[in-house]
């Protein structure tokens, strides 16, 4: 009987555990839209990025373009825009400059207080921390990417 209580006992431990990692793990997971939100109606910056590297089809990385350039028209002037376009061949393209796509996401990793709006092939939103992760795909309909400020002023 003693060695049953032991099992019980020491599989209700690594139950508790494997819960408990589970809890750390995905606290970055969570859907943090209002914190998002709060880093875009402080920031005077708004970094929008369009990854085309996993784009299923011309398509998707004509309507991964389209988002973002719908998401700078929604800012309406009222944020400085900065937009980098990721492709299919390592290169980053940012405002003039050209590298390779490993620069750009060292470069956007230091970016801890600005909003990112990181646009890629898919078909949900998620939000973490201080980046908004837009999924587009084929049935992508112009002029869904925006973001209204008016609701978000301070």
């Amino acid at each position: 009987m003693n060695k049953i209580r032991n099992y019980l006992v020491y599989g209700l431990f690594v139950a508790v555990i494997i819960v408990f990692a589970g809890l750390i793990y995905n606290a970055h997971s969570i859907d943090s839209k209002p914190l998002f939100n709060k880093y875009l109606s402080n920031s005077k910056y708004v970094y929008i990025v369009m990854d085309l590297e996993d784009a299923v089809n011309n398509k998707s990385s004509d309507n991964i373009m389209q988002c973002g350039v719908d998401f700078a028209g929604s800012l309406g002037g009222m944020k400085i825009v900065y937009v980098y376009a990721i492709s299919k061949n390592n290169t980053c393209y940012y405002n003039t400059y050209i590298t390779d796509k490993y620069s750009c996401f060292k470069q956007l990793g230091t970016i801890k207080s600005e909003p990112i709006i990181y646009i890629r092939q898919g078909d949900n939103t998620t939000y973490v921390d201080n980046i908004a992760y837009v999924g587009v795909n084929d049935e992508y309909k112009r002029g869904t990417c925006s973001v209204k400020l008016s609701r978000l002023s301070k």
